[in-house]
């Protein structure tokens, strides 16, 4: 929760240091999921109009997000 103090001449924000809602490997995997699920959309759709520059793209952004996935995986195994 932020609290601000308005004074004369400057104005002070401070903040609680509090846990965050969500954990930094929970929102990468998340982020991930979106992704692959994106590319797959972007894909598919190239693969039907036969329209290969999407199609390839598609294929990129799914992987990356399998990638990004794998990252978040990390990050939860080793605890950080």
């Amino acid at each position: 929760m932020k609290k601000t103090i308005k004074t004369k001449t400057t104005v002070k924000t401070t903040s609680s240091k509090s846990a965050p809602l969500v954990k930094t490997s929970t929102k990468v995997i998340a982020k991930g999921v979106a992704r692959q699920a994106a590319g797959a959309a972007k894909e598919t759709v190239g693969a039907a109009t036969r329209n290969r520059t999407l199609q390839v793209k598609g294929m990129a952004q799914r992987t990356a997000g399998k990638a990004q996935v794998a990252v978040g995986r990390a990050v939860r195994a080793a605890g950080k």
